[in-house]
């Protein structure tokens, strides 16, 4: 099965995108724990540590920035007159 090509994350409902975040920063959560556990590992054997692209965290993080809430700054200027 092929999975869907999703490019516009507007047409989620805002508990949807907040459930995707939850699930993401679970996810992250539990591969940075993982590569940890490995790069301890490898260390007490005397190994290089593993590369964390292998963690796909690069990826969850990207996922997530995708999905949260954009917030808007509020511009400290004067407003024009």
């Amino acid at each position: 099965m092929k999975a869907k090509e999703f490019d516009d994350c507007r047409d989620l409902s805002p508990g949807d995108r907040a459930t995707l975040v939850e699930g993401l920063t679970a996810l992250l959560r539990d591969r940075s724990a993982a590569y940890t556990i490995a790069a301890g590992v490898a260390a007490a054997r005397g190994r290089e540590a593993p590369d964390v692209g292998d963690f796909g965290i690069s990826d969850i993080l990207r996922l997530k920035r995708m999905f949260e809430p954009v917030e808007r700054e509020v511009s400290t200027l004067p407003d024009k007159a």
